[in-house]
Protein backbone atom coordinates (compact mmCIF):
# COMPACT_ATOMS: atom_id res chain seq x y z
CA UNK A 1 0.00 0.00 0.00
CA UNK A 2 1.49 3.72 -0.43
CA UNK A 3 1.50 6.24 1.77
CA UNK A 4 -0.23 9.44 0.89
CA UNK A 5 2.47 11.93 2.61
CA UNK A 6 0.80 15.44 3.78
CA UNK A 7 3.01 17.92 2.37
CA UNK A 8 1.47 20.55 5.30
CA UNK A 9 3.68 21.69 8.08
CA UNK A 10 0.60 22.00 10.19
CA UNK A 11 0.24 18.12 10.25
CA UNK A 12 3.97 17.71 10.70
CA UNK A 13 3.81 19.37 13.93
CA UNK A 14 0.62 17.89 14.78
CA UNK A 15 2.00 14.40 13.79
CA UNK A 16 5.86 15.56 16.21
CA UNK A 17 3.36 16.96 19.26
CA UNK A 18 1.16 13.62 19.39
CA UNK A 19 4.32 11.26 18.76
CA UNK A 20 6.10 12.95 21.77
CA UNK A 21 2.89 13.44 23.89
CA UNK A 22 2.26 9.48 23.61
CA UNK A 23 4.94 8.52 25.68
CA UNK A 24 4.60 11.00 28.29
CA UNK A 25 1.11 10.10 29.23
CA UNK A 26 2.11 6.53 28.99
CA UNK A 27 4.41 7.14 31.90
CA UNK A 28 2.16 9.52 33.54
CA UNK A 29 -0.42 6.24 33.54
CA UNK A 30 2.13 4.13 35.12
CA UNK A 31 3.19 6.39 37.50
CA UNK A 32 0.23 7.30 39.16
CA UNK A 33 -0.10 3.26 39.12
CA UNK A 34 2.84 3.11 40.72
CA UNK A 35 4.59 0.68 38.30
CA UNK A 36 7.47 4.03 37.87
CA UNK A 37 8.75 6.31 40.51
CA UNK A 38 8.75 10.12 39.75
CA UNK A 39 12.30 10.05 38.52
CA UNK A 40 11.29 8.01 35.52
CA UNK A 41 8.28 10.13 35.10
CA UNK A 42 10.58 13.19 34.37
CA UNK A 43 13.16 11.36 32.43
CA UNK A 44 10.17 11.08 30.16
CA UNK A 45 9.25 14.38 30.15
CA UNK A 46 12.39 15.54 29.78
CA UNK A 47 12.90 13.31 27.06
CA UNK A 48 9.37 14.19 24.90
CA UNK A 49 10.14 18.20 25.78
CA UNK A 50 13.68 17.69 24.37
CA UNK A 51 11.88 16.26 21.47
CA UNK A 52 9.14 18.96 21.34
CA UNK A 53 12.13 21.50 21.09
CA UNK A 54 14.29 20.14 18.62
CA UNK A 55 11.78 19.81 16.23
CA UNK A 56 10.34 22.87 17.01
CA UNK A 57 13.98 24.13 16.75
CA UNK A 58 14.51 22.88 13.14
CA UNK A 59 10.80 22.71 11.53
CA UNK A 60 12.29 20.88 8.36
CA UNK A 61 13.07 18.08 10.80
CA UNK A 62 9.46 17.21 11.39
CA UNK A 63 9.18 16.30 7.92
CA UNK A 64 11.27 13.77 8.03
CA UNK A 65 10.12 12.70 11.20
CA UNK A 66 6.49 12.35 10.18
CA UNK A 67 7.69 10.95 7.23
CA UNK A 68 9.58 8.03 8.81
CA UNK A 69 6.80 7.79 11.83
CA UNK A 70 4.15 7.32 8.99
CA UNK A 71 5.97 4.49 6.68
CA UNK A 72 6.45 2.95 10.10
CA UNK A 73 2.71 2.73 11.01
CA UNK A 74 1.65 1.53 7.60
CA UNK A 75 4.62 -1.40 7.80
CA UNK A 76 3.51 -2.55 11.27
CA UNK A 77 -0.34 -1.79 10.41
CA UNK A 78 0.13 -4.43 7.30
CA UNK A 79 1.55 -7.44 9.88
CA UNK A 80 -0.76 -6.42 12.60
CA UNK A 81 -4.13 -6.34 10.60
CA UNK A 82 -4.14 -9.50 8.93
CA UNK A 83 -2.84 -10.98 12.23
CA UNK A 84 -5.52 -9.30 14.20
CA UNK A 85 -8.51 -10.62 11.95
CA UNK A 86 -7.10 -13.96 11.84
CA UNK A 87 -7.31 -14.15 15.40
CA UNK A 88 -10.39 -12.70 15.55
CA UNK A 89 -11.73 -15.35 13.15
CA UNK A 90 -10.53 -18.33 15.01
CA UNK A 91 -11.28 -17.04 18.34
CA UNK A 92 -14.69 -15.73 18.07
CA UNK A 93 -16.39 -16.49 15.05
CA UNK A 94 -15.29 -20.40 14.09
CA UNK A 95 -16.63 -21.46 17.99
CA UNK A 96 -19.80 -19.06 17.26
CA UNK A 97 -20.78 -21.35 13.68
CA UNK A 98 -19.29 -24.80 15.60
CA UNK A 99 -22.13 -24.00 18.05
CA UNK A 100 -24.75 -22.64 16.08
CA UNK A 101 -24.11 -25.87 14.04
CA UNK A 102 -23.80 -28.20 17.31
CA UNK A 103 -27.67 -26.79 18.06
CA UNK A 104 -28.84 -27.46 14.35
CA UNK A 105 -29.73 -23.25 14.02
CA UNK A 106 -29.32 -22.35 10.11
CA UNK A 107 -29.83 -18.37 10.58
CA UNK A 108 -29.35 -18.45 6.50
CA UNK A 109 -32.02 -20.80 6.27
CA UNK A 110 -29.86 -22.46 3.57
CA UNK A 111 -31.07 -26.17 4.43
CA UNK A 112 -33.89 -26.90 1.76
CA UNK A 113 -37.21 -27.53 2.77
CA UNK A 114 -38.60 -30.44 0.79
CA UNK A 115 -42.11 -29.84 2.44
CA UNK A 116 -42.30 -26.37 1.15
CA UNK A 117 -44.01 -25.07 -2.27
CA UNK A 118 -41.77 -22.28 -2.35
CA UNK A 119 -38.85 -19.88 -0.66
CA UNK A 120 -40.72 -16.76 -1.56
CA UNK A 121 -40.99 -15.12 1.73
CA UNK A 122 -43.64 -11.88 1.76
CA UNK A 123 -42.18 -8.63 2.01
CA UNK A 124 -42.39 -6.35 5.79
CA UNK A 125 -44.83 -3.51 5.55
CA UNK A 126 -42.14 -0.57 6.18
CA UNK A 127 -43.40 2.41 8.24
CA UNK A 128 -41.94 4.40 5.10
CA UNK A 129 -38.53 6.10 4.73
CA UNK A 130 -38.53 7.98 8.01
CA UNK A 131 -38.37 4.90 9.60
CA UNK A 132 -35.75 2.69 8.22
CA UNK A 133 -33.56 2.03 11.21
Amino acid sequence: MKVRYQEDPAAWRKFTLGFAMSPLVIAGLLWWRGAIGPRGFGWTAVAAVALVGMLFAVPRWNRAFYRVGLRLGTAIGGVVGPVMLTVLFFVALTPLGLLLRLFGKDLLRLNRNTHAASYWEQARKGGGLEKMF
